[in-house]
């Protein structure tokens, strides 16, 4: 999901463990307006919709559980299993600061940087 996000976002995105994207964009309630480049997260997945089809309450997803994978997700479905919709509009045309610490591990040691 980073790597998606990363493309479509000017001057990059940080990649951030799976818990963080609970915390990125904005939580969308009325999933009918959901986009492609939106994120599904619930603990432990994220999921990138790729479609959406409000008539018929279905999410096309890309995910990377077992490798790369094109699913079609239900939203009674996702809801039940504690997934949320991140609007990502604000990280893909730059309003949304993404800036945050990041570790480098290095042979000898580990040491703390910071990419904006």
């Amino acid at each position: 999901a980073s790597w998606i996000v990363d493309k479509g976002t000017p001057g990059g995105f940080v990649w951030r463990p799976v818990e963080e994207f609970a915390g990125v964009g904005e939580r969308l309630d009325d999933w009918t307006y959901a986009q492609p480049g939106d994120v599904l997260s619930c603990s432990g997945h994220v999921a990138v919709i790729v479609a959406n089809d409000p008539a018929n309450n279905l999410f096309i997803t890309v995910e990377s559980s077992n490798g790369v994978e094109i699913k079609v997700r239900t939203y009674n479905s996702m809801k039940s299993n504690g997934y949320q919709v991140r609007d990502m509009t604000n990280v893909y045309n730059g309003t949304e600061n993404t800036y945050r610490k990041i570790f480098e591990q290095t042979p000898l040691h580990l040491r703390m940087f910071y990419v904006e």
